[in-house]
């Protein structure tokens, strides 16, 4: 018997588990359907970040400093959530990067189309909020 590589151990795997895989998504009851909220958002949805606490917060665009959260109800479904206003942005920005903290603080960096004029220059500046 000879030897087998990682390599095809590895394709065999794939091999073995791809048609699975495939066909297991092809069932009926497993396609993704979307649901309408209940309540809807004061504000059109921009960027959504899901915070430690299970709430959802999410970006408006008008005019796109301003932040609103999506607590879920008492069963832990958003579908019947409730909205509220959040503490805007001292500077509105779009296309930043962002990164939910283990605090539940939120971190956005940078951004494109922001009200601080060093963003031309290619300067950024960070921004930390809380809940």
């Amino acid at each position: 018997m000879l030897p087998r590589s990682s390599a095809v151990r590895t394709l065999a795997l794939y091999l073995i588990l791809i048609p699975a895989i495939v066909e297991s998504a092809a069932l009926p009851g497993w396609a993704a359907d979307w649901t309408k909220l209940t309540n809807a958002a004061p504000d059109s949805a921009g960027t959504m970040l899901l915070l430690t606490d299970g709430t959802v917060m999410v970006q408006g665009y008008s005019p796109g400093n301003n932040w609103m959260r999506l607590t879920p109800d008492i069963t832990g479904s958003y579908v019947n959530g409730t909205w509220s206003i959040l503490a805007s942005m001292s500077i509105p920005r779009l296309y930043y990067a962002s990164h939910v903290l283990p605090s539940g603080k939120v971190w956005l960096l940078g951004g494109e189309y922001t009200a601080f004029p060093s963003s031309r220059t290619g300067r950024t500046r960070a921004s930390c909020m809380t809940r």
